[in-house]
């Protein structure tokens, strides 16, 4: 039996590999087995003369296992290419309306303990007072989830956002009203936390996390005083004491006539 064309038996083995995407590979033995029931004219030879030329040209990839060069198929690339099409779905396209600007200041990671302690009631008050919020980097936030870091030696990232709807006209007066007000929010969020960092160099203790009973100084203070009362209530018993001694001293030594 005469053999049939090779490009005949080219589309044939393409189609196969191109078919298998349940499977990472084929083995060489089972494509053969397909190819040649499907092409009645081919033959092993024609067969494998074509398939190398495909692995060849780079058309068909192949990869050991076991022992044995075997066919990649496309089942990674069509994966691959699913995952690139929800990715696509879920991407959202921008609104255009909407306008933020973004400040970053490296700060003591002290300043976000300060910031984020009660609640984030410091941080709040910022966000509420200049319309602004306030993020922190990845490295921060990972600390402030580990509750057993009290301190970092390296500094940390804080962002101020500033985000506003703008509804107004290209290049109109309202348009620029709202970028400037925008930016001045950002500009007084900007000043707060630099103040703060300015404080926290001045003053360090002021940021120290507080116990029941006050500060740090304010307890050892406390402690102090009390100690001193202590002594104070202790010297005026003994003095008391002495005193009583010395009256019952008199009366044994007092003669009746």
């Amino acid at each position: 039996m005469s053999e049939g064309p090779d490009e005949q038996v080219k589309e044939e083995i393409l189609s196969v590999v191109g078919r298998m995407t349940e499977v990472d590979f084929l083995r060489q033995n089972k494509i053969r087995k397909i190819v040649c029931k499907t092409i009645e004219t081919t033959n092993w030879t024609q067969f494998q003369r074509v398939l190398e030329k495909l692995v060849e040209e780079g058309i068909l990839q192949t990869k050991s296992f076991e022992g044995e060069d075997v066919i990649v198929t496309q089942k990674k690339e069509a994966e691959s290419g699913k995952k690139s099409k929800s990715k696509k779905k879920k991407k959202e396209p921008k609104d255009p309306k909407v306008k933020f600007m973004k400040k970053d200041i490296q700060v003591p990671y002290e300043i976000i303990l300060y910031l984020t302690r009660k609640g984030k009631k410091k941080q709040n008050n910022i966000e509420e007072n200049t319309k602004t919020s306030l993020t922190f980097d990845n490295e921060t936030v990972v600390a402030l989830r580990n509750k057993s870091i009290i301190t970092r030696e390296k500094e940390s990232t804080l962002s101020i956002t500033k985000t506003w709807s703008n509804e107004h006209e290209r290049g109109s007066e309202e348009e620029k009203e709202a970028y400037e007000k925008a930016k001045k929010q950002l500009s007084s969020a900007k000043a707060f936390i630099v103040k703060m960092v300015k404080s926290f160099q001045e003053h360090p203790e002021r940021f120290a996390p507080k116990k029941a009973g006050g500060t740090f100084a304010e307890q050892a203070e406390e402690k102090k005083r009390q100690e001193e009362a202590s002594k104070k209530k202790a010297k005026k018993g003994s003095k008391s004491a002495t005193d009583d001694d010395l009256q019952r001293k008199k009366k044994r030594q007092r003669k009746f006539y």
